[in-house]
């Protein structure tokens, strides 16, 4: 059953669909709620009335909840047909939590109760008779109470609003969720991994990508912290790798209320669709420009004493820029001090020097202790075939950057691993391959898409980088098994993948 299609929209649009599957579904979920039902009258037959309003809420957010998975699980794309049978769900609830409640009340055994509430289900005009007694004795109980019949009544009420409302709106709100009819899944939200400016003319950007949506990317800023707390995050909803795609823009708006940070999320674009290009190729544009950060206007200047030293650096002169920076690396003022020793510690390791690049950059760990400087020193200690300082530097390393989070993804397992294989040290970078490997085997999906998101490098890029180190330290034969226990972990595309990488590059060992 569906709807005519709509005519093609700027935004996501519901095809109106409504599969058979929804009748078994539905069936399904109708268990549910006779069992939430069952939970509440009980609830509302024996325990306080200050639990039962709280309980009220929860089995109202419990049936919308169930109205929302019916949605999702017969896939159901018609909104405002799942908003109705919402509401048939919620009014079905409400009439099963009475007949739970009444008959529990009676406490007439549990043979009684059963048939009693059968009774009820098969009855709605004696449902109601007992509905209106009961009125009558809480009205007549208010008389002498003079309070009592109002919040029962208003209790009642908010029941029978909250009962309505949420499993329409939760039915109405899945169905609307963007829908692949050509995969026949539903999409997946991915939130692009940064910050983007804040969306200042929100009528004018949304005017504008309605008409020109491929200008987003020019519209779209990186967001620099420190100048203001406001910004806008971005969420791609997709699901076939050839299809249409839709993006969402949200503006959130930073308030300090009474030493409190508020936030306000307002949509500048919902569901925005994208035509000319793929979701994975706008993903990776879009991460990569929320992580672009240009430098703040107030970056410190290069101290003057080192300008010669800079230009000789720009020049490639390494020599000439030892011989410029030497004389600051002891200096008084830390700044100059710092980029002295810095400049210094490039400068011999770009010559090979690795004992003498340790050097300047221990003295610049000491006045800056960053993941960057200590990941330099693993790295130069490497070099130097110093395996034990380098060990020690790659922890200590992981310690800072455990609470600093500066080096991104496995950017420091990389360098490392790096800079043992250049050393002639492939055996011990094996460890370190390990960890990398241990993370692709505990994320399992390889989609191009879901590995960008969470920074990590693409799958065959990992193949192709580890080859070389895998081959140096394990030889073809243990190599290929190496990669083979990889394949219980990965999912199809990725076991297909590495199958027929395996079969290229590791042919020789096969069995």
């Amino acid at each position: 059953m569906h709807d005519r299609p709509h005519a093609r929209s700027p935004y996501y649009e519901a095809s109106g669909r409504v599969p058979l599957k929804l009748i078994p579904v539905t069936l399904a979920g109708t268990v549910v709620t006779l069992l939430l039902a069952w939970a509440y009258g009980w609830i509302s037959a024996f325990l306080p009335k200050a639990i039962t309003a709280m309980a009220v809420v929860l089995f109202a957010a419990a049936t919308g909840f169930n109205a929302w998975c019916v949605a999702r699980i017969a896939k159901v794309r018609h909104p405002r047909w799942m908003g109705r049978l919402g509401l048939v769900i919620g009014f079905f609830a409400w009439y099963l939590q009475w007949a739970a409640f009444l008959v529990l009340a009676s406490d007439d055994g549990s043979v009684a109760i059963v048939n009693g509430f059968l009774h009820l289900l098969a009855n709605p005009r004696d449902m109601v008779t007992l509905i209106a007694t009961l009125a009558k004795m809480r009205a007549h109980a208010s008389l002498v109470t003079g309070a009592f019949f109002d919040t029962t009544f208003i209790g009642w009420c908010i029941e029978f609003a909250l009962l309505l409302t949420l499993p329409s709106l939760f039915g109405k709100l899945a169905a609307a969720e963007p829908f692949c009819e050509v995969s026949n899944n539903w999409m997946e939200t991915s939130r692009i991994a940064g910050r983007f400016r804040h969306i200042e003319a929100a009528e004018d950007v949304r005017s504008l990508l309605e008409t020109h949506p491929l200008d987003l990317f020019s519209i779209l800023a990186p967001h620099v912290e420190g100048q203001s707390p406001h910004h806008a995050l971005v969420e791609i909803h997709h699901a076939y790798p050839q299809g249409d795609f839709f993006v969402s823009i949200i503006d959130v708006e930073v308030r300090n209320n009474k030493q409190k940070l508020e936030a306000r999320k307002t949509p500048v674009t919902s569901f925005l669709r994208i035509s000319d290009m793929s979701a994975d190729d706008a993903i990776r544009k879009l991460t990569s420009l929320s992580s672009h950060i240009p430098a703040p206007a107030s970056a410190p200047e290069d101290p003057p004493e080192l300008e010669l030293a800079i230009r000789h650096l720009k020049a490639s002169e390494f020599e000439a820029v030892i011989v410029a920076a030497q004389p600051f690396v002891k200096a008084e003022r830390a700044d100059l001090r710092r980029d002295a020793n810095r400049l210094c510690a490039l400068s011999t390791a770009r010559l090979g020097r690795w004992d003498e690049s340790l050097v300047y950059w221990k003295a610049l760990f000491a006045d800056e202790h960053t993941a960057h400087n200590a990941l330099q020193l693993a790295s130069t200690s490497a070099m130097a075939g110093k395996l034990d300082d380098a060990e020690h530097w790659i922890e200590e390393t992981r310690e800072i950057n455990t609470s600093t989070r500066e080096l991104p993804g496995l950017m420091m397992q990389t360098n490392f691993i790096t800079a043992l294989c250049q050393s002639g040290q492939a055996q011990a970078a094996l460890p370190y391959l390990d960890e990398i490997k241990s993370v692709y085997e505990q994320v399992g999906i390889t989609d191009p898409t879901h590995l960008c998101l969470r920074k990590l490098p693409m799958f065959d890029f990992f193949l192709q980088n580890s080859a070389p180190v895998i081959r140096a330290a394990l030889g073809p034969e243990s190599g290929r098994a190496w990669y083979q226990s990889m394949l219980p972990h990965l999912d199809d595309h990725g076991q297909s993948c590495l199958k027929d990488w395996l079969d290229r590059h590791f042919f020789g060992a096969a069995s």
